[in-house]
């Protein structure tokens, strides 16, 4: 909701005529208020669509029929009353049933354009694991990781466990182990020694049945935007996010993010590179647009890759945060992609930028 409220905020009232939906917790899609002041954040407490649902027991349909795009408002005990024609969806849902590619399919299937990835770059993006693959699959370094899946939890703890141990003795201490499908605030874990890692373990598995657990990259975190428009991808001037500190370092930024109360990043020291000034950013941004194109990974919408710079070697190494929708609460791209003397911009407004509703394909023999 707190996203919803920034995008009500941002979006020019002049050219679009909004319809607020919000999904209720129970899957119900309710009609809510148009008020953003309502979807912020307040005395420590997140806004819910149940707060703002116009009613307890509305539902929202979508239209599920070929060159149909009216939205339909059904009450008990009331004729439904079509609510008018969309033109085109801004998901602003985060986690899974919202950046995955499952709402991204349920669009698809009912011929409405809609912002941001489509449901491969969606769901590939929200696995952490995948995500890797194909940034690597691209030329990108990652940093070192292992997966441990549902199934190999059930067939031996122990040796799932041993594999993890293996891992960090290899590696080093600190491990970060992760839910692989949570986003990228929930159920993260810095773990300093044995001691602490049965408890992770729990923690990630809470969130996802299948983890992910990564080493520490020593170095700083840089941050590049991209945008897909009818001429190609652009990539934005990297930003680096300043690093937290002290023992609850996970435990820290996921509150911060939570309450969207994160500092902003700060333009990226082009001369930080020893390869020379401005080589660490454009290799970053060269990186990017190498990588998934627009038939790759990313077709439409937004990518915000982080990197790490290793201290040690200066290379960059691909982490992961790539939402499926343009957006995001508190996004610093917005910043890193204006030139130093401007203010904050409008929020993109290219056709560019929409998802258009995908041809038809044959069901074959």
């Amino acid at each position: 909701m707190v996203t919803a409220g920034a995008v009500l905020r941002a979006i020019d009232r002049s050219a679009y005529d909004v319809l607020p939906i919000g999904i209720t917790a129970d899957g119900r899609w309710a009609l809510t208020a148009d008020d953003p002041e309502r979807m912020a954040i307040a005395d420590r407490a997140l806004p819910s669509v149940e707060q703002l649902a116009e009613s307890d027991t509305g539902s929202v349909l979508l239209p599920f029929e070929p060159h149909n795009r009216e939205v339909v408002y059904s009450e008990p005990g009331s004729v439904p009353k079509v609510l008018g024609e969309v033109d085109v969806v801004f998901p602003m849902l985060h986690g899974p049933y919202g950046e995955d590619g499952t709402l991204q399919g349920l669009l698809d299937l009912a011929g409405v354009p809609y912002v941001g990835s489509g449901v491969l770059a969606s769901a590939v993006g929200m696995d952490k694991e995948y995500m890797k693959r194909v940034f690597t699959s691209f030329g990108l370094p990652v940093g070192p990781y292992t997966v441990v899946r549902p199934r190999e939890w059930e067939q031996d703890e122990k040796a799932a466990r041993k594999r993890i141990v293996d891992f960090a003795a290899d590696h080093g201490w600190p491990v970060f182990v992760k839910p692989a499908r949570a986003g990228s605030s929930f159920g993260i874990t810095k773990v300093d020694d044995l001691a602490g890692l049965d408890e992770a373990i729990a923690e990630a598995r809470r969130h996802d049945p299948k983890i992910i657990v990564e080493s520490l990259l020593r170095g700083r975190e840089i941050e590049c935007g991209v945008l897909e428009f009818e001429d190609g991808p652009r990539a934005s001037l990297p930003a680096e996010i300043p690093a937290y500190h002290g023992p609850r370092l996970l435990r820290l930024r996921g509150e911060v993010h939570r309450l969207g109360r994160g500092p902003g990043a700060r333009p990226a020291d082009r001369g930080a590179d020893p390869r020379g000034p401005g080589a660490g950013g454009a290799r970053l941004r060269r990186g990017l647009l190498r990588g998934p194109g627009p038939r790759g990974l990313l077709p439409a919408g937004q990518r915000r890759v982080r990197h790490q710079r290793d201290q040690h070697d200066a290379r960059l190494h691909a982490h992961l945060h790539v939402p499926a929708h343009v957006g995001g609460q508190r996004s610093r791209l917005p910043r890193a992609g204006r030139p130093p003397h401007q203010g904050r911009p409008a929020p993109p407004d290219r056709p560019a930028l929409t998802r258009p509703p995908q041809p038809a394909r044959d069901a074959g023999p």
